[in-house]
This record gives C-alpha cells, structure tokens and sequence, in this order.
C-alpha cells in the first residue's frame, strides 16, 4: 500500500509477495558522495552500517610512554591523510565536559574534583605512586575513553575515511589496541624521556619521575608491540625510521 502511495502513477502495477520477513524497510545509505548519508533509516541500524565502515578502516595504534616522541609519528601520518586520535589530548578533553567521567573519578577518589574541575595534580600524587590507585583510575578512564574512540571513528569512516592512528598509553592494556591493524611503540631511554617532559610541561623533575615511573617500561613495549620505533638519536633519523616502519606496516 505505500509502494503504491509513494509510485502512484509512475509504475504501472506492484506484485504483492507476501508479508515482509523483516518487517520493515531496508534502510539505504547514499555512498555516492561524503559524507556518507542515511536516506531513509530501516532494517539496518545506523550504528551497524557506521560499524561495517569502520571494520573497513585502516587503524595504526601508537603506544609508548611519555616524552617518547609519539607527537612526531603524528604529523608523519597525518600527512598520509590519517585521522590521529591522542587519547591523553581525547581525555583532557572529557575533563572539561563530561560530567559522567569526573564523577565517576570524584567517587573514587574524593576531593580531587573541587568546584567541576579535576585537580591533575593533586590526583596525580594520589596515583602515580600507588599502583593498585592507578589500576582503578585506569579502569575509570579506559571504559569512557574507548566510547568516545568508537564514536570518533565511526564519525570518521561516515566522512569517507580510510586511515586513522590511536594514540594512547596504555592501548595495549586498555583493549583498545585489539581494534587497530597494527600497533607502533615509540620508546626512548629514561632519562631522556624525563627531560623532554620537564622541558614540554614546566614540571619539576621529581614530579615527572613519577610520571615516567608510573608507566610500562620499554620492555612491555618491546614484549606487545607489532613494530617498535626507537627515538634516542637525531630527530633526522627518528623522522626516517617513522616512515620506514609506517611504509612496512600500510
């Protein structure tokens, strides 16, 4: 009955098959130009034809601990027309609006969120030297970061994307490192990485001992990564070793 409202007069008959197993239209997607378009929403859920586009994807993950160098593999592969989402940038994002996250971090550690704002400091002192603290901050921010990741690349393969990196320290133990092709370490020595730090951030050096302490060593990378790129030369030559590494992996 609706085939012959829509058509009236433009076909000259319909031939009824019988109730539809479905029981609903198909949906149909226009892939003709991006960004992709739902035309008419049906059978198909949207989230499942965001999810098959995103199975189409090519994913890098790009782990190591900070003050590695992981900044630079992002510009490499931006210029390859890659979407680069840095989970540590995507998490302070989420401090600034997402009321669920910092609750569910003023829940376990109280005091740290003072007038909606996380205090990164004094939660800081509370984690980096308690490792079971740390473990339940991770399991905090992991489960609301992997939403919005799913939702960023979904967002993405609907735009006509074809590649796109993760950054994110803790991609392996996180889960989110099983979505990506391939996963890429970035590691430098100790000392190195705790200048680098001080130096980016203006923190003293005692302070980012602990931060650098607080994470995996290059072991763990060295152990659970497909490639590893080291950054302890030249920016010359850990330039060239990126994109070697990347031409291996895409």
């Amino acid at each position: 009955e609706r085939v012959m409202q829509y058509f009236d007069g433009k076909i000259a008959a319909v031939i009824d098959g019988g109730e539809c197993g479905i029981g609903t239209e198909s949906t149909i997607i226009d892939m003709s130009a991006v960004p992709y378009k739902i035309l008419r929403k049906g059978a198909l859920p949207q989230a499942e034809v965001e999810a098959a586009l995103v199975d189409k994807l090519k994913i890098i993950g790009i782990t190591g601990g900070t003050g590695g160098g992981k900044t630079t593999v992002h510009k490499v592969l931006k210029s390859l027309g890659a979407l680069i989402i840095d989970c540590d940038e995507l998490y302070h994002e989420m401090l600034k609006s997402n009321n669920e996250l910092l609750s569910d971090i003023e829940n376990a550690f109280a005091g740290v969120v003072v007038d909606g704002s996380l205090d990164r400091k004094a939660l800081g002192e509370r984690v980096f030297s308690d490792e079971k603290a740390l473990e339940t901050l991770n399991g905090i921010t992991h489960r609301h970061i992997t939403k919005e990741v799913e939702k960023l690349l979904a967002d993405w393969a609907m735009q006509g994307g074809e590649l796109a990196a993760i950054d994110a320290i803790a991609l392996i133990e996180s889960g989110i490192g099983d979505r990506c092709d391939a996963v890429i370490g970035v590691i430098s020595e100790r000392e190195t990485r705790i200048e680098r730090i001080m130096q980016r951030d203006n923190i003293s050096r005692e302070y980012a001992e602990l931060r650098v302490d607080a994470q995996k060593d290059n072991a763990f990378f060295e152990e659970n990564c497909d490639k590893i790129i080291r950054n302890d030369g030249t920016k010359e030559e850990f330039i060239e070793n990126i994109k070697n590494t990347l031409k291996e992996v895409l």
